[in-house]
């Protein structure tokens, strides 16, 4: 009786295995093109490629990109097309685009991905339970600070710029500040919200000097745009010892309207346009001016 029953459990592994392994080696269906295709771009350091594609709203294919070896955020994918065995992945956002050709058993993409002016081959692999890369987890957004906190400075790095850099920024990070290549003429406009004209009186060095900044809350949370300049003015007063104070000057003004043959065009009928002439009063002449243009008869 026990060889029996032996006999009978070694029968329904002998059956049963056959299925799992017909199921496990499937292949996808005829243009199916779901699930994560992944590919190495080699452009002077490897780079993993991750393309992860599905069924969009509609009867198209939407995807999304990931390079793991820079960055866990999504890249967002612009279109997915295929006609016959090419498949085309464009990546607006990024500058970048992916033409390839579909294998016969669906299983690789050959093809060329362009960003740039140059092209640099990329072969994806359909990629299978065992041979998926992880694609990391995107950090959680980080907790706002309080909306009624006045957040000053903890600690603060302040490295020279690279003076023969193009371009400035302003970001942050956590609850860090962050500004690169920023003179203090930069720092004083963008935490005061000034126009570089509005800053008198500063030594030329001011306008000249560049530095990277890094400012660490001395309250915990995100600081919102509002408090990151609150941060910044802390900073000046603390470390640069900025001290100001502000007068009424008269500043120049310019009062610009289309002429009489555009006046019908409807982006002429929105348009009241005005840019920071020599007094109030020629301001105030400007704009009578402009409200008599409008009244017009066309």
């Amino acid at each position: 009786m026990k060889n029996l029953m032996l006999c009978l459990v070694a029968l329904a592994v002998l059956i049963a295995t056959p299925s799992l392994r017909a199921q496990a080696a499937a292949p996808p269906a005829p243009g199916d093109l779901s699930g994560n295709w992944q590919g190495t771009l080699r452009v002077g350091k490897d780079l993993r490629v991750v393309f992860t594609i599905y069924k969009g709203d509609k009867d198209g294919w939407s995807a999304k990109m990931y390079s793991i070896d820079q960055t866990p955020q999504p890249i967002p994918v612009t279109s997915v097309t295929r006609q016959g065995s090419v498949i085309k992945i464009s990546v607006t956002g990024i500058g970048g685009s992916y033409e390839g050709t579909l294998s016969a058993d669906g299983k690789s993409i050959n093809g060329t991905w362009t960003q740039g002016p140059q092209p640099f081959p990329l072969t994806l692999l359909r990629a299978t339970p065992e041979t998926a890369w992880e694609i990391p987890e995107a950090p959680k957004p980080p907790t706002p600070m309080a909306a009624d906190a006045n957040p000053g400075v903890e600690a603060a790095t302040i490295k020279p710029g690279k003076p023969e850099s193009p371009g400035k920024a302003f970001t942050m990070n956590g609850r860090d500040v962050i500004t690169i290549n920023t003179t203090l003429n930069d720092l004083i406009t963008e935490s005061y919200g000034l126009h570089a004209r509005q800053v008198i009186g500063g030594q030329d060095w001011m306008d000249t000097d560049k530095y990277d900044l890094t400012i660490e809350a001395d309250v915990p949370g995100a600081p919102s745009y509002a408090q990151s300049k609150v941060m910044i003015q802390k900073l000046l007063a603390d470390r640069f010892a900025l001290k100001f104070h502000y007068e009424k000057r008269s500043s120049p003004r310019m009062c610009l309207s289309l002429g009489r043959a555009n006046r019908s065009s409807p982006r002429a009928k929105r348009m009241t346009a005005a840019i920071p002439h020599s007094s109030s009063r020629d301001w105030a002449r400007c704009l009578r001016a402009t409200a008599r243009w409008r009244s017009l008869p066309a």
